[in-house]
């Protein structure tokens, strides 16, 4: 087995542990400590890549093993490094899912198809950055799915700056707290059944639905749909049109019909246990097929 801390390229043939403990070997002495984590992700890409075939068969224990060896070699100062290089060598094997304990940076990148559960017992400074893939982040983080492209993302935990900042598409969840949600986030999905501070300032194109507390709800946002547990509201332009149309009785049940489905979904808040049923509970949603025909009843074709 390698040496932590000897220098040298993985070899062909080596064990995927062994692969990965000379690849973050190498990776620490050409990236140093706290370096961009776009930099950090291409580069441990670059020096897994060759290695994809073997990396076909790691497991769940496979980094288990990897992150005990790193941990009793006390490698806290490349904490942030090691969540960006588990993402990376978890994006090219064959795992469809994983268990982290809370690396710092983990899920960067994330790929579309890949499921992530978080685990961590401490705060975590970003988690999810640009990712495409599914990831339930069960304790806290300072930023969590910044810049998501996709996918599914869910918090329990208190995120103390944000949750789905500047995020492209997909489906966000709260369920614990957020001083941000869905800010400039564009074409997401953005549901809250829990606390949050600011909810969707600068948000366009989305499909805002909170059915918790927030002190801001879609400040300048807009385009899309802005729909709260006691009322409804939308940001687009012709906003006097929109409000005359569900003042009709009928309109507005057909709202709160549609919208009884993912009233429901509300019980995922609860099952912090059960990351993994939460998420194909949400994936089983039809969620663009809301959005259809919420356009379809505020257009007045009746469709619901």
């Amino acid at each position: 087995m390698d040496k932590l801390g000897e220098m040298h390229v993985p070899r062909v043939g080596s064990s995927p542990v062994d692969i990965l403990l000379s690849a973050y070997t190498l990776l620490k002495q050409v990236i140093p400590p706290y370096t961009a984590p776009g930099l950090n992700y291409l580069e441990a890409v670059r020096l897994l890549a060759p290695h994809r075939i073997s990396l076909e068969s790691v497991t769940q224990g496979t980094f288990d093993i990897f992150s005990s060896k790193l941990a009793s070699a006390q490698e806290s100062e490349y904490l942030r490094e090691m969540g960006v290089f588990i993402s990376a060598a978890f994006n090219l094997s064959g795992l469809a899912k994983l268990v982290d304990t809370g690396h710092e940076g983990i899920g960067y990148r994330l790929a579309e198809g890949k499921q992530l559960i978080v685990n961590n017992k401490n705060r975590l400074f970003f988690a999810g950055d640009y990712a495409k893939g599914d990831i339930a982040l069960l304790g806290d983080g300072v930023e969590f799915a910044k810049y998501s492209q996709g996918g599914v993302q869910i918090s329990w935990g208190d995120i103390s700056s944000g949750f789905a900042i500047s995020s492209i598409g997909g489906i966000k969840i709260n369920c614990g707290q957020s001083h941000r949600f869905g800010e400039i986030a564009k074409g997401c999905f953005l549901v809250s059944y829990a606390q949050v501070g600011y909810f969707g300032t600068l948000a366009e194109d989305t499909v805002s639905l909170n059915y918790g507390e927030a002190k801001s709800f879609g400040y300048d946002a807009k385009g899309g749909f802005r729909i709260n547990e006691e009322g409804l509201s939308f940001p687009d332009s012709n906003i006097s049109t929109v409000t005359d149309s569900v003042q009709n009785h009928r309109k507005r049940a057909g709202f709160y019909k549609l919208l009884e489905g993912v009233r429901t979904l509300k019980v995922v808040a609860g099952m912090r246990d059960r990351p993994e049923e939460a998420l194909a509970m949400i994936k089983a949603y039809d969620w663009k097929g809301l959005e259809i025909r919420l356009r379809a009843v505020v257009g007045g074709d009746g469709r619901g």
